[in-house]
């Protein structure tokens, strides 16, 4: 079974980018399968360093 966790909020400098990180580095720590997709033009989060 699947889980989808969206983090969204219209308000530039709110920290989505880096919550969504975070969440996805700890659910993998955990042993879970992550699949983390970021519509931030700036800085997606498959090219953030592991």
């Amino acid at each position: 079974m699947s889980t989808v966790i969206a983090i969204l909020n219209q308000k530039k400098g709110s920290g989505k980018t880096t919550i969504a990180i975070n969440i996805a580095h700890a659910l993998k720590q955990e042993g879970y399968t992550v699949f983390s997709v970021s519509l931030h033009a700036h800085l997606p989060s498959s090219r953030c360093p592991k």
